[in-house]
């Protein structure tokens, strides 16, 4: 399927086909496609939980608004950001050189990005950059699975410390970013309504024309 197919042909799907499972083969794909996406630094924080255990599913859709079709869903990824990849900036700076893919920037620019990475640590710029990564992540997932004939819904609400809790994910270096539902979808919804260009477009300023 052409890129361009799969975004305008992707719907957030909530019926799925619980009886029909998700093959090991396409999880890997979903899996694959996420660890190519692009991350800041090339730190890849995202780190992924796959669910299929029933009443796993269940108690996750008790903290996150009894959503139903977080139970039929064949599979559930809880999507982590991992902010302990910050420490690893050192490392993947020198892999990137190594890569030749920073080799014109001044090792002046390097030791001082390396230097900052401590300063940066616990920040909220450091939260949100590790769970913007993630949305990246997510996002090459959900058009993978249009290429694979999958459905997605893409879930934002939920209980933080109860998820966490109920996965056994750290409680302090670790957010959850999202959850994936992934399955053969059961409904064909149209497109919902979207704003025209020249509505979300500017050039050059904020209401440039």
């Amino acid at each position: 399927m052409e890129i361009k197919k799969a975004i305008e042909e992707r719907r957030t799907i909530r019926k799925f086909k619980h009886d029909e499972p998700v093959p090991d083969e396409s999880l890997l794909e979903l899996m694959e496609a996420a660890r190519l996406a692009p991350s800041g630094g090339n730190l890849q924080p995202w780190r992924f939980i796959i669910v299929r255990d029933q009443e796993t599913k269940r108690k996750i859709a008790e903290v996150s608004g009894d959503q139903p079709f977080i139970i039929e869903a064949p599979v559930l990824i809880v999507c982590c950001g991992d902010l302990r990849a910050l420490r690893d900036r050192p490392k993947a700076m020198r892999e990137l050189v190594n890569a030749g893919a920073l080799e014109r920037v001044p090792q002046s620019i390097l030791d001082e990005i390396i230097a900052s990475t401590e300063q940066m640590y616990g920040t909220d710029l450091h939260t949100r950059g590790a769970i913007s990564n993630c949305y990246i992540a997510i996002a090459f997932m959900v058009l993978q699975a249009m290429e694979l004939g999958l459905g997605t819904a893409w879930i934002g609400y939920f209980d933080q410390d109860k998820l966490k809790a109920l996965l056994e994910i750290p409680p302090d270096d670790v957010m959850v970013a999202s959850l994936l539902a992934v399955g053969y979808q059961n409904e064909h919804p149209r497109q919902r309504p979207r704003k025209k260009l020249e509505e979300i477009m500017f050039m050059e300023r904020w209401g440039g024309k």
